[in-house]
C-alpha cells in the first residue's frame, strides 16, 4: 500500500475529507496535514490520518510549528500546496531529496498572480516538479503554453462534495440565495442593493437568503434597512449540515455573489442552480466552469446584477434551461470521483515514470 502524504496551506475543510476518505477507499495509505490555529470541526468519520498543525505569521510567511515530526522519506508520494509563503514548504521544493515523488496540487498561481517576483519564484519551484494537479482547465492550458509537459500536467477540477443523486429540479423557487463568508471583498453589499432593484421592478414576494456569518454582518444587516429590504432578507448564519444546505439549494433562483467567487459555483451548480456573479480579478479559479449556458457574468454593478435576477425569474425557461445545463455540468466535470480521478492518474503517472 502506497503511502501519501498530503500537506495543506489550509484547515481541514469538509469537502476535502471526503476527497482524502475516497483515496483511501481506493488502497491509499493517506496522511493530511492541514494548517488551523482555530481547530476546526468535521462532521464525518476521518479514514485518513489527519495531523493538524498550527502555525506562527512572519510578514507574509508562514511557518508551521512542530513539522519535524515528520519523516518525509517515510512517504512514497508527497503531495504539496506551492505555496511559497509556507517556509517549510519552501525547503522541501528547494530540495533534491524529493524531487522524484513530489506532485503540486494548488492553485498554482495563487495570490503571487499579480506579483511578478513572487510568481517567478512559484514557476521556478513547479518547473522542478515531475507532476502538477490543477484545480481548473483554463490555468492547465496555460500551463501547456508556457512549456511545461503536457503529459505532467493533471486536471482535479475543484469541487463541492454533494449527494445529488436526488436533487429536486421541480421544486418551487422562492429566493434568491448566498452561501459564503460575509465578507467586504464578497460585494454582499452590492448584492443586497441589486435585490432592492429586483423588488422594486417586479413587485414580488420572492426573498433573499444570505447564508454564513463574518464581521459585515452588522453592516450588512443596516444597508437592508436602509434600503427597506431587512423584512425581505434572511441572515441564517453559518450553515454546514449538508442536508439543511441541499434544502436551501433546492428552493433558490440562483445563486448571486457579486464579488469572489470559489467553490460556491460548484456547489449550486450540483443542485441545478445558475450563478450571477461580476467581472472582476478576485474570484477563484472555480469561477472558470461558468459559461454562458449556466451562468451570467456581468459588470460590477447592482443594476447589472439586478436585470439578471429579474431576467430568471421572469423567463421560467430560461430558468429551467440554465438550471438543467449547471447540473449536467457539475454531473459531467466536477464530481468527487472526477476530482479523485486526476489526483490519482498523477500518483500513477509518476510511479510510471519513476520506473523507466
Amino acid at each position: 500500500m502506497q503511502k501519501i502524504l498530503i500537506l495543506q496551506d489550509m484547515p481541514l475543510f469538509m469537502y476535502r475529507a471526503y476527497v482524502y476518505n475516497n483515496l483511501v477507499e481506493r488502497g491509499y495509505d493517506v496522511t493530511v496535514v492541514s494548517l488551523d490555529n482555530l481547530g476546526n470541526q468535521l462532521e464525518i468519520e476521518l479514514h485518513f490520518k489527519s495531523r493538524k498543525k498550527t502555525y506562527k505569521k512572519f510578514g507574509p510567511f508562514l511557518y508551521i510549528r512542530n513539522f519535524n515530526e515528520f519523516n518525509l522519506k517515510d512517504f512514497d508520494i508527497i503531495i504539496i500546496d506551492p505555496n511559497i509563503r509556507i517556509i517549510n514548504y519552501i525547503k522541501i521544493l528547494i530540495s533534491t531529496s524529493f524531487r522524484h515523488n513530489l506532485i503540486a496540487w494548488g492553485h498554482m498561481e495563487g495570490r503571487s498572480a499579480n506579483n511578478k517576483l513572487a510568481q517567478k519564484a512559484r514557476v521556478y519551484f513547479l518547473t522542478r516538479l515531475r507532476a502538477l494537479i490543477f484545480y481548473d482547465k483554463v490555468t492547465l492550458n496555460k500551463f501547456k503554453k508556457n512549456g511545461f509537459d503536457k503529459r505532467s500536467l493533471f486536471l482535479a477540477n475543484n469541487t463541492q462534495y454533494v449527494d445529488n443523486k436526488d436533487v429536486n429540479m421541480a421544486q418551487d423557487k422562492k429566493y434568491f440565495i448566498f452561501v459564503g463568508r460575509l465578507q467586504e471583498r464578497k460585494r454582499i453589499d452590492l448584492l443586497i442593493k441589486a435585490y432592492r432593484i429586483f423588488k422594486d421592478k417586479t413587485k414580488t414576494n420572492i426573498k433573499l437568503k444570505i447564508v454564513g456569518e463574518g464581521d459585515q454582518l452588522i453592516y450588512l444587516k443596516n444597508l437592508a434597512r436602509n434600503e427597506k429590504v431587512i423584512d425581505s432578507i434572511d441572515f441564517t448564519g453559518k450553515i454546514i449540515n449538508e442536508r439543511k444546505l441541499k434544502i436551501l439549494f433546492e428552493g433558490a433562483v440562483a445563486y448571486v455573489s457579486p464579488g469572489s467567487v470559489g467553490l460556491g459555483v460548484l456547489h449550486s451548480f450540483a443542485f441545478g442552480i445558475p450563478v450571477i456573479t461580476c467581472k472582476t480579478n478576485i474570484h477563484g479559479p472555480e469561477v472558470n466552469n461558468c459559461n454562458e449556458s449556466n451562468s451570467f457574468i456581468v459588470d460590477l454593478d447592482e443594476k447589472a446584477i439586478a436585470d439578471k435576477m429579474c431576467l430568471l425569474y421572469n423567463d421560467k425557461k430560461l430558468l429551467k434551461q440554465m438550471s438543467i445545463n449547471a447540473l449536467n455540468y457539475y454531473n459531467d466535470n466536477c464530481t468527487l470521483d472526477n476530482m479523485v480521478d486526476g489526483i490519482e492518474n498523477a500518483i500513477k503517472f509518476l510511479n510510471n515514470d519513476k520506473t523507466k
